[in-house]
């Protein structure tokens, strides 16, 4: 399975794109020590996210990790720079620049990859929101990733990125930067537009009545580590996932 969907009826769609594991034999063979270690996926978010997913909300979470296919990485098709360490949506190398491939895919076969991973993933996401949207008479799109430690360490806990400097958008923006600052207990940062992955630019468009949002979640607000046998810590977790419970409350219940 590609792609893991649950199907709702508010306007709501929470993207998860980083939080799948899946490798393809052929493929993991040819990955090196470093990206053998599949280190890159966002480690335990869903186990924060999912059970704070407000009822009526829609979920997309890709199955496949990230080195196979960087599904909120920018379509070869796209009129933007190339990402660096790319070799079209597949990673070259890991967070920290390091590489990842013994034998890295030259670019027909990223482009198989892609049409293979990258590609059924954005068909499904796609029409999730033409059918959200047809229903509700507007979607609204929030994709979440995570932020893993040692980056930006004085960096918020918290940012949150939108596409398009629309007012209606620029006032949520606010309106949630308040909710995840809530008590004072984090800091949250609302980022312009250059921020936002590839999802959030690709999707938003008001005037197609598409809202989307890019939230980015430090790690070490759920997780008692950096590694992975450290592990997710439930009661560290709390306060955080009370906030974004929050959050998606907010966008799950907004009329049109």
């Amino acid at each position: 399975m590609i792609v893991e969907t649950l199907r709702g009826e508010s306007p709501l769609i929470v993207v998860l794109p980083h939080t799948g594991q899946d490798v393809p034999p052929p493929i993991h063979a040819r990955l090196n020590s470093t990206g053998r270690a599949l280190a890159d996926h966002d480690r335990d978010l869903d186990r924060l996210v999912l059970p704070m997913a407000p009822k009526g909300a829609s979920i997309l979470r890709a199955s496949f990790h990230r080195y196979v296919s960087d599904c909120d990485g920018p379509s070869t098709h796209e009129k933007s720079p190339p990402a660096p360490q790319m070799c079209g949506v597949i990673p070259l190398g890991d967070a920290y620049g390091a590489a990842i491939w013994d034998r890295p895919p030259n670019v027909p076969e990223a482009a198989s990859w892609k049409s293979l991973f990258h590609t059924p993933f954005h068909a499904a996401l796609n029409a999730q929101v033409a059918r959200v949207r047809a229903q509700n008479g507007f979607a609204v799109l929030l994709t979440i990733t995570a932020l893993r430690p040692p980056r930006d360490p004085a960096g918020p806990d918290f940012s949150l990125a939108t596409f398009l400097s629309q007012s209606r958008q620029l006032k949520l923006s606010t309106d949630l930067q308040v909710l995840l600052e809530k008590h004072d207990l984090f800091r949250a940062q609302v980022s312009g537009s250059s921020t936002a992955g590839w999802i959030t630019r690709a999707q938003g468009a008001p005037g197609r009545m598409v809202l989307a949002f890019h939230l980015r979640v430090r790690e070490t607000m759920y997780r008692n580590g950096g590694t992975a046998a450290e592990g997710y810590d439930s009661e560290l977790a709390v306060q955080a996932a009370e906030r974004l419970g929050a959050v998606m409350e907010t966008l799950n219940t907004l009329s049109g």
